[in-house]
């Protein structure tokens, strides 16, 4: 987040913007948000469906699915390797999972499958 100091010991946050005497009130909410995308992101680097779940609820997951995923260590002629291009995200199927098969019939219709599965 952005650091609660100024002048010469201010730092910039993850947005850009030097930091600054703040207030909860003052908050600028797009540093507070890049930020805390950016520790999600370290924080769960290996959890996939943490990451999908925060990218879903931030609505960034139809533009970063978009985008091809590169291996970060391996190389191709000396530019990273592409794992695969970019995926179709539709909001209206991959914002949820299917429901198992026998959790549908142990509720005896209460339950139905999500649209889309």
């Amino acid at each position: 987040m952005c650091s609660p100091t100024s002048g010469k010991n201010a730092r910039p946050c993850m947005c850009g913007t030097t930091s600054r005497p703040i207030s909860a009130r003052r908050l600028n909410m797009l540093c507070w948000t890049t930020d805390l995308k950016h520790e999600r992101r370290c924080e769960l680097a290996g959890e996939w469906t943490d990451l999908h779940f925060d990218l879903v609820r931030w609505g960034d997951a139809e533009a970063t699915y978009a985008k091809p995923l590169y291996h970060a260590f391996t190389l191709d002629n000396g530019q990273p390797k592409q794992i695969y291009a970019g995926r179709a995200f539709n909001p209206a199927v991959h914002h949820v999972w299917p429901i198992p098969p026998d959790e549908i019939a142990v509720s005896k219709g209460t339950l139905t499958q999500n649209e889309g599965w």
